[in-house]
């Protein structure tokens, strides 16, 4: 074998291991990101629950503040949720029995794939209104 041949053999290794590297990454984050929005999906429904089973006859701002508490608690994954920003509103326009809350739960994901900026992921979660004193 001549000097030129191993350093076309040792350039195409070098090709070879960023391709492969760079696809692991991509990999890995798809993983993550796949998680990531299982996670929150999972807290925005039991919000959601929780919102509907639970009366808001204590008033919005204790009500809205009991069930976002219970979306950031309610995963102990990998999946921090701490910081998560959640919102509630009632579509109907009234939060009485039968009417239906929406729980929205919004995260930020940092990709860890070079180049790559963050972006946010949500999920919108439904529920019937079961427990009110209207």
């Amino acid at each position: 074998m001549r000097k030129t041949e191993r350093a076309q053999s040792l350039v195409e290794m070098a090709i070879i291991v960023l391709l492969l590297t760079g696809l692991l990454t991509l990999i890995v984050d798809l993983g993550r990101l796949l998680f990531s929005y299982v996670a929150i999906q999972s807290a925005a429904e039991e919000g959601a629950i929780y919102g509907s089973m639970n009366s808001y006859n204590a008033g919005p701002n204790p009500w809205a503040t009991a069930v976002a508490a219970r979306v950031r608690t309610s995963s102990n994954s990998l999946a921090n949720l701490s910081n998560a920003t959640v919102s509630t509103s009632f579509p109907g326009g009234t939060h009485c029995e039968g009417d239906v809350v929406q729980v929205t739960v919004t995260i930020t994901f940092q990709p860890i794939m070079p180049g790559w900026s963050a972006f946010n992921i949500s999920h919108i979660a439904k529920n019937v209104i079961l427990n009110s004193s209207c």
